[in-house]
């Protein structure tokens, strides 16, 4: 009801501009509702948190299954791990363009069987998610060059997501020596795991890993993409959908309160997991005080411009730097 009356205003209001001679700007009168959008479910979620009766927004715990949808090129916006979805996007010339970064990492090591501190012995095995996703990346990277792991690849198994990750780690937290998580996935393992008395040690944050390593700053994570004929057609619509996605941001990180009476909202706890795949209580516990735990990027983070921030991760990886023609 509130959607309708505020649309109603709007018209009324250019009516009577229109009867005084002046003129609405395409901002005033474009709207976000026939943008038609894809993203994972989880951390980059929280930048969506009133979207979750809107019939236009698809959420998947399944980020594996992302890649295909750039092909198809259905989405006028995707959210996607940023670095991963650049390479995807060159490698096959797929139409869309990364128009804003979502979030940082929020990627840990964890361990029930070692503590912070023990040698890694070389014979352990370790769990990621998506192989060739930021996590997995910063995560070889730092164990192999900073930390100075020897291990084979073959010891590291890729699950297809952090949600399952989770599952393994909640079900069997002895099949594997490491895990590779990210919150919210995390808080969520450690209370379920403390409910079986089982202690769930933080073996490396990768974020102050990466920058005590002299790697960069940050470590990137999710990141909007754009249709590219999308953009051409309706422009002021994904303008006003960048924009309401920077002001959700900006409550998510200062208002987490607010956010979660919107999730509650929206239906009950199982509704609100399957959909955001998380639990109010975790965006209360992550987000509080200022912590950011999901690792937003809000409206004052200055990243020094989006193509830089990719490459200054991706080439501190060794590879090649994007070219400016991949950024909206």
């Amino acid at each position: 009801m509130k959607k309708t009356l505020l649309l109603s205003a709007g018209f009324l209001a250019a009516l009577a501009l229109a009867a005084c001679g002046g003129k609405t700007t395409s901002s005033e009168a474009a709207t976000s509702e026939d943008v038609v959008f894809l993203t994972p479910t989880g951390s980059p979620s929280l930048a969506f948190y009133d979207q979750g009766n809107n019939e236009n927004w698809t959420s998947t715990s399944d980020a594996t299954s992302i890649p295909a949808s750039f092909a198809a090129g259905t989405y006028d916006a995707i959210v996607f791990d940023g670095a991963n979805g650049l390479n995807v996007i060159k490698k096959n010339g797929y139409n869309y363009k990364l128009a804003r970064w979502i979030s940082g990492g929020n990627f840990y090591v964890v361990s029930t069987k070692h503590e912070a501190g023990d040698a890694f012995e070389g014979n352990e095995t370790i769990q990621a998610f998506n192989q060739t996703g930021n996590a997995s990346l910063s995560f070889n990277k730092l164990a192999t060059d900073y930390w100075k792991w020897d291990y084979e690849p073959s010891q590291v198994t890729y699950a297809d997501g952090v949600q399952a990750v989770m599952q393994t780690l909640v079900s069997n937290d002895q099949a594997y020596d490491y895990y590779v998580i990210a919150e919210p996935v995390l808080t969520n393992a450690k209370t379920q795991l403390a409910a079986k008395g089982i202690k769930l040690n933080t073996i490396y944050n990768l974020q102050t890993e990466w920058k005590e390593a002299g790697y960069g700053e940050s470590i990137p994570a999710a990141a909007l993409f754009f249709n590219v004929d999308s953009y051409a057609s309706k422009k002021a619509s994904l303008d006003v959908f960048l924009e309401e996605t920077v002001e959700r941001i900006d409550t998510a990180i200062s208002d987490p309160a607010k956010v979660v009476e919107t999730l509650e909202a929206y239906g009950s706890a199982t509704e609100i997991q399957a959909r955001f795949g998380y639990q109010t209580a975790q965006v209360t516990a992550l987000q509080s005080n200022g912590e950011n735990r999901f690792g937003l990027f809000g409206s004052d983070v200055d990243l020094g411009g989006n193509a830089s921030f990719a490459n200054s991760f991706w080439t501190a990886l060794g590879n090649e730097a994007f070219a400016d023609s991949l950024f909206l």
